[in-house]
């Protein structure tokens, strides 16, 4: 079994919120990333419509141990889950009606 089956048969293994969907993909960077979707309404336009929101963060060498997976797994899986959560959150935190901190706010990807 190739690292990316192996991994993927992990994650298959786990659920997350309903209409999240998770996924192992190469990244074209000869390395793989946990890639996440789901729907959700635009934090800029919270009154249009729902948007798919991707998010892909980069499967850590260390995770993958000999023809195995580290017991690391879970704990990294939900940190991962942890960081989109923390993005969302900073994408809909408002006060008087202005971002309290915009994670777009340097022009890139803040996952």
């Amino acid at each position: 079994m190739t690292t990316i089956e192996r991994l993927r048969a992990e994650l298959a293994r786990y659920t997350y919120k309903p209409g999240w969907t998770l996924s192992i993909e190469p990244n074209g960077y000869g390395t793989l990333e946990l890639w996440v979707s789901f729907v959700a309404p635009d934090s800029r336009d919270p009154a249009g419509k729902e948007i798919v929101i991707p998010s892909g963060q980069r499967v850590p060498g260390w995770l993958i141990e000999g023809d195995g997976l580290s017991d690391a797994f879970p704990g990294w899986l939900a940190r991962a889950l942890i960081r989109i959560e923390e993005h969302e959150s900073q994408e809909w935190l408002r006060r008087d009606s202005a971002l309290v901190k915009d994670p777009h706010a340097d022009g890139r990807r803040s996952l």
